[in-house]
């Protein structure tokens, strides 16, 4: 009898230890990843997950492809990711800004902040705060002054109705007492053009779309979001220096897994960004973008997601902003 209870010890002993490991075993990803860009192929998410996935698919050892699902200002590929199974093969990327807003000027199928999980920051695009070149003003100071000259009179374009710099636009405004008409376009580029020919005479926009008509002269750059002055314009001060609201607005760009994928996958997935962000040739691709790299902690980007869904929804329903 005494060597019977040995044996059961023995073996459950040997159960207790396979145990751990053979939960681990299940708790990696053991097929193709799908990234899931919920915008058209040529923008920045789309870039991005494409400089990405050749290393992804080194790191984890599975096959990553990207696949472009747009359409709901990026709500339909979100859903997708949303209600995938958890297990890490279907993950999202994404300017987390507009899933941020999302919430507030859409009627969702899906819930952000409970049905996704974040997994990791990847890269920050700055705006850039230009005006054209017939408005007789050559700094922030100047343009803030020639506003209140003027309420009502300096038209400032945005990219659409919702989208963040639209956003932002709205609380520089608000926050420094400017009187600005805010003008709608249809996407950034139409912004641009309006600004360019002096239809308009501010935009805020991202940098890799700005920049090139700021450094050819067709406008004028006065400022940009960010930690860091633009290696292009050393010149053109930061949002920070000159003490502005939303000196971190800007397109974030994180990637997002399914609710319940277990805490190891997040955690290897998050390592293996953060190791290939560290690259030479991806940093030179990011920089490329107009982008930095800007990674973190799943929780740092749980936190980011939370937070600024809270304040936009604020500023949407203060402005009374709808679709």
């Amino acid at each position: 009898m005494s060597k019977i209870k040995k044996l059961i010890s023995a073996l459950l002993v040997l159960v207790m230890a396979i145990a751990p490991c053979a939960a681990l075993a299940e708790e990696t990803i053991d097929s193709t990843v799908t990234i899931v860009v919920p915008f058209a192929a040529g923008g920045t998410s789309d870039i991005l997950a494409r400089i990405l996935s050749p290393h992804l698919t080194e790191a984890l050892g599975q096959d990553v492809i990207v696949e472009n699902k747009p359409g709901a200002g990026g709500n339909l590929g979100a859903d997708v990711v949303a209600h995938a199974e958890p297990d890490g093969t279907t993950l999202l990327l994404m300017d987390v800004g507009t899933l941020a807003i999302s919430p507030s000027l859409y009627e969702l199928t899906y819930d952000p902040q409970t049905d996704l999980s974040a997994v990791s920051m990847i890269a920050f695009t700055p705006y850039i705060l230009a005006v054209s070149p017939n408005l007789p003003v050559n700094s922030f100071e100047e343009l803030a002054a020639y506003s209140k000259e003027h309420p009502g009179e300096v038209k400032v374009a945005h990219s659409g109705v919702g989208a963040g710099n639209h956003l932002t636009e709205l609380v520089l405004s608000e926050e420094l007492g400017l009187e600005w008409k805010i003008v709608a376009y249809n996407g950034g580029s139409d912004a641009i053009r309006a600004v360019v020919s002096g239809e308009c005479d501010v935009i805020l926009n991202g940098a890799a779309a700005t920049l090139p008509y700021v450094v050819q002269d067709q406008l004028k750059g006065l400022a940009v979001t960010g930690s860091t002055r633009l290696t292009d314009l050393p010149d053109m001060p930061t949002f920070a220096e000159l003490e502005l609201p939303e000196a971190e607005g800007g397109s974030w760009q994180g990637l997002l897994a399914t609710a319940g994928t277990p805490d190891a996958i997040i955690a290897q997935v998050n390592e293996a960004i953060a190791q290939i962000v560290q690259m030479e040739d991806v940093q030179q691709s990011i920089l490329n973008l107009g982008a930095v790299v800007s990674t973190g902690t799943p929780e740092e980007l749980d936190g980011w997601i939370d937070e600024n869904v809270t304040r936009w929804a604020e500023v949407i329903e203060a402005n009374n902003i709808s679709l």
